[in-house]
């Protein structure tokens, strides 16, 4: 099973169990005053927010501009399924018995805590619902509804397909490399890329080499994309900028959670 590897992680007890995050900011309506009980840094649990978010059919949780946050109704019932019996699935299974719609709640849960335990380099990990397949003669095309403005397509051949058993209303999560994301603050550019997003720009943190832009989606997640700092300081970023995020279809690998 793949497992998520942050480039920037968060102390091990709290990259094993996200739960712990999530508890913080329900008892404080803070992403700061979590990170301050937890001791962990602030710009990593924001990172650790958009990865939270992107891996769950809805957002767990709701930042706002003045620094507050929030968990949404979907991050209250994950936290109370999952709770500190997220470590003994067998256990819990026990004590639902005919409960039937708890059952499929913690099933659901479930499965997302396996996805957060997902490791994998590439910094943008989405969770869609394929809605159409398009086939070729050689590869096909995969179209992913993660909830955003318009689906996000993925090139894939034919035997991908069929070993990873992808079907329209399945479901997958799309992998994507920061480096592959290509930023434009032209709205009214024509190119080749399949797949392109706008959205607001929240974050911009500067690494020693690069710098990570942090997209938000109209979906409520978040697209990173890694560029040169001479490229950031032509466009001239900053929070709350209008961007198009372009990404080639060949550039999306699919997984699945099996």
């Amino acid at each position: 099973m793949f497992g998520y590897l942050n480039p920037t992680p968060a102390p091990a007890r709290t990259r094993r169990d996200p739960l712990l995050l999530l508890a913080g900011i329900d008892r404080h309506g803070s992403l700061q005053g979590a990170t301050a009980e937890q001791g962990i840094e602030l710009e990593r649990a924001a990172v650790m927010v958009e990865w939270l978010n992107n891996l769950s059919p809805l957002p767990l949780v709701h930042c706002n501009a003045d620094g507050s946050a929030r968990l949404s109704e979907h991050g209250h019932q994950a936290l109370a399924l999952l709770g500190d019996r997220s470590h003994d699935f067998n256990a819990f299974l026990q004590t639902l018995d005919s409960l039937k719609v708890r059952f499929e709640g913690f099933q659901h849960s479930y499965r997302l805590k396996r996805r957060w335990d997902m490791r994998t380099s590439a910094r943008n990990q989405f969770l869609g619902r394929i809605d159409e397949i398009r086939t070729g003669p050689i590869n096909s095309e995969v179209h992913l509804d993660i909830g955003a403005e318009q689906p996000l397509v993925a090139t894939v051949t034919q035997e991908s397909i069929a070993r990873l058993g992808l079907e329209i209303g399945g479901e997958a999560i799309a992998l994507i490399k920061a480096s592959w994301v290509i930023l434009s603050s032209n709205d009214s550019l024509r190119c080749s890329a399949r797949n392109q997003f706008r959205g607001l720009v929240q974050s911009v943190r500067e690494g020693p080499i690069n710098t990570e832009v942090g997209l938000a989606l109209a979906s409520g997640r978040t697209l990173t994309a890694v560029i040169t700092h001479e490229s950031a300081d032509d466009m001239e970023l900053n929070r709350g900028q209008m961007l198009t995020a372009l990404i080639k279809a060949s550039h999306v690998i699919l997984a699945v959670d099996d």
